[in-house]
Order: structure tokens, then C-alpha cells, then sequence
């Protein structure tokens, strides 16, 4: 289009479900209604790539239904339609260019904006209907990146920027129902023991990240460091205790790190090792008063990944996946308001997966055996993922 690439779409959702589960007193559910469309165009001009666009996105409008129940005793209650929407509206202008013929530069600027509302009394969690509140926020984010070509196998980046994350729909949620200026129904403050005094604001960072990619001794590898420092960085805390089930703003988490990959073939065996290590410190966590933890919850020090994959001329794939995850803590609340320091313990698991394609049949197979060892170990505290599981598929195209 007048020299232009263009690209329009739009999408909808419409979630209509009934719950088969005998849990369920009310089954009848609508818990999505979505709509958005997203533009963008770009062109050459001289040595410059420019591109240009806009997204908008209206999640959860509507007939959406929160649903709220409980088992002991049983009571189901239901909120109004149109509980909570979210409106995300997106803007951005980029350019790429040559400045070199071993370097070249990214620039970048974005807008984002959110507005975020609730029906006019909203039952949250705990079953107390409470009066909707709406939140606005906005962020202007620019970037800059600077690729340089050390040699015809190397290329190293450093990029510079700002970013930006607005709240979600269950973050909204969460943080009403937390939110310690919420009003009852009836106009009254809602109970005193809501831990969050703030308006929920959206994520802003500033970053720096430094990348060296190449090819050494028959082995592709990538290395990135990388600094983030996140202002009102939304915190998400679902714990048994009704107290600590709430989203809001921690002043400022930092986070370093160094991600690592590294493929060889070896043998015909197709070998990639990823490593990362990270890092983190936050500052004036609201629920967290007796600083018990300087990080985040379920932040490893360390992880790794080591991949054999095989791969046969009769279409025969053969891959052994293994995972470290080192000890992660975290804080949780399990029968009160208080927050205790607890902890996961390091975990290595392995997955051995088998598939074969019949390409003159268009027909897939795939048998995949998860935790072979039938190791014990949690993602989640206090939920032990399963032991050893089988899995099979049979994809026929046409």
C-alpha cells in the first residue's frame, strides 16, 4: 500500500462454557469476552527500515462472571455481568539502519496506556461484595541497540531501554479485593485487615543488556547479561490465607544475570546446554514488614538444561531432556496473616520423548515419558508435581 507492507487483523473472543465438574454448584460459566485489532506497516527508505503500528485490546468486557465459592461450609455467590474490563491501547515507531558495514543501530519509541474498571459492586474472594474502582496509567518507552560484527561468526549487542507492563485482568482483581480505601456495597470501608494502601500502577523499567552470539570450535553459542530495574513492580500473591490474596506495587526490584546456550552435533546427536544464573533484591515490599526475604518468591539462583535429540532418515525422532532448577524461597501465609519464610528444595528431573512422522501418510506419533526417574520435587510449594507420566498423540493431517 503506497510502498508499504501492511498488516490489519482483528480477533474476538466469546468464552461460553458449561463445567462438567460434580464440584461445581453453578456451571453455566462466561469468563472471557475479548476483542482487539492490530496494525502495522513498514518500508525501506534509503538504508533505513522503518516500521510503525498500533494494538488495541478490550479483555474481559461484557457478560464475564466471577465466580466465588467455597466447600466448608458450601456457598456459591455470583457477582453482576460485566465484572472487570481492561482497555490496552499501543503505539510504536521504529527505525533500523546501517551505520557500518559491521555495525548497525535499532531505535525505538512506544506508548502504552491501560484503563482498567469493575462493575459497579464486585464480590471478591472472600465473598464481600465491594464497589468497583477504576485504574488509568500510561508509559512512553524508548530503545536503542547497537549491533557490531566482531567477525564473520561473531555479532555482539548492546542494547538500552525503557519498558513497560500494565496490570492484568486477575491482577486488577486481586488488588481491589486487597485494596484498603475499597467501600462495601452499602459505602462503608471494607475490613480492616486489606494489607494494600495504593492504587495499583503500572510496571516501569530501565535496562541495560549486553549479547555475544557466535559460532567457536563447531559449537553456536549465545551469551546475555543483563540489569533490570523495575519501578512499581506488581507483585501477585495467592495464599491459602484470604489476607495475602492480592495484587500491588513493590517500590523497586532489581534483577541481574547471565543467560547462556551453547548446540554442538555431536555424533549426529543434536546437543544444546542452557545455563542461567540470576539474581534479585527488592525494596519496601508492603506485606513483607519483617524483610524475611531481599528477592523475589520462586526466583532460583541457578537452572540448567541439557538436550540430546537424535534425529533418523525413516523419521524417527528420539529426545532426552534433563532439568536442574536450584532451591528457591519464597514467603507464605498458610493459616494466618503472617508470612513465613519458606523454601523449595533443588530438584533435577528428566523427559524422554519419541516421535515418528509418516510423511507420505501425513501421520504423527508421539509418545512422551515425563520424570522418568520418578523423582519427587515441587514447582509450587506445597503441591508435589506428579511422578512419572506417559503421554501419547496420533496427528493425522489432511
Amino acid at each position: 500500500m503506497f510502498g508499504w507492507q501492511a498488516k490489519v487483523a482483528g480477533f474476538t473472543n466469546r468464552e461460553d462454557r458449561y463445567e462438567v465438574n460434580p464440584g461445581l454448584l453453578i456451571r453455566d460459566l462466561k469468563p472471557d469476552k475479548t476483542d482487539g485489532f492490530y496494525m502495522d506497516f513498514s518500508r525501506d527508505i534509503f538504508k533505513h527500515h522503518v516500521r510503525f503500528g498500533y494494538y488495541f485490546k478490550n479483555q474481559g468486557s461484557g457478560d464475564t462472571f466471577i465466580i466465588y465459592e467455597k466447600t466448608n461450609p458450601v456457598t456459591v455467590d455470583q457477582n453482576s455481568p460485566s465484572s472487570q474490563k481492561i482497555i490496552y491501547n499501543s503505539a510504536y515507531l521504529d527505525d533500523r539502519f546501517k551505520i557500518s558495514k559491521k555495525s548497525s543501530l535499532y531505535m525505538g519509541i512506544r506508548y502504552d496506556s491501560f484503563h482498567a474498571e469493575g462493575a459497579p459492586i464486585l464480590k471478591d474472594g472472600r465473598g464481600i461484595n465491594v464497589q468497583g474502582i477504576s485504574l488509568t496509567g500510561d508509559a512512553i518507552t524508548p530503545r536503542v541497540s547497537l549491533d557490531y560484527e566482531l567477525d564473520k561468526d561473531t555479532t555482539a549487542t548492546l542494547s538500552v531501554f525503557k519498558s513497560a507492563r500494565m496490570p492484568t485482568n486477575p491482577e486488577y482483581y486481586w488488588w481491589l479485593t486487597g485494596y484498603s480505601g475499597a467501600k462495601l456495597a452499602n459505602g462503608s470501608p471494607a475490613p480492616g485487615y486489606r494489607p494494600v494502601n495504593y492504587l495499583l500502577k503500572p510496571e516501569k523499567e530501565d535496562a541495560i543488556e549486553a549479547n555475544l552470539k557466535g559460532k567457536r570450535f563447531g559449537i553456536d553459542y549465545s551469551l546475555n547479561a543483563y540489569y533490570y530495574s523495575i519501578h512499581d513492580y506488581i507483585m501477585f500473591r495467592i495464599d491459602p490465607n484470604p489476607t495475602n490474596r492480592v495484587a500491588y506495587n513493590v517500590d523497586k526490584v532489581n534483577m541481574y544475570g547471565l543467560e547462556s546456550t551453547f548446540k554442538k552435533r555431536i555424533k549426529g546427536i543434536d546437543t544444546i546446554l542452557t545455563y542461567t544464573y540470576q539474581k534479585s533484591t527488592k525494596v519496601n515490599d508492603a506485606l513483607d514488614t519483617m524483610h524475611l526475604l531481599n528477592g523475589l518468591d520462586y526466583f532460583p539462583r541457578n537452572m540448567a538444561n541439557l538436550t540430546f535429540e537424535k534425529k533418523f532418515d525413516n523419521g524417527l525422532v528420539l529426545n532426552f531432556d534433563n532439568h536442574y532448577v536450584s532451591k528457591q524461597n519464597l514467603l507464605y501465609a498458610p493459616n494466618s496473616s503472617k508470612l513465613e519464610l519458606v523454601s523449595i528444595k533443588p530438584h533435577y528431573t528428566a523427559d524422554l520423548g519419541v516421535s515418528y512422522l509418516l510423511p507420505k501418510h501425513d501421520l504423527r506419533m508421539d509418545l512422551m515419558f515425563y520424570n522418568i526417574f520418578n523423582k519427587k520435587y515441587q514447582e509450587v510449594f506445597g503441591y508435589p508435581m506428579p511422578g512419572r507420566s506417559v503421554f501419547g498423540s496420533l496427528t493425522l493431517t489432511f
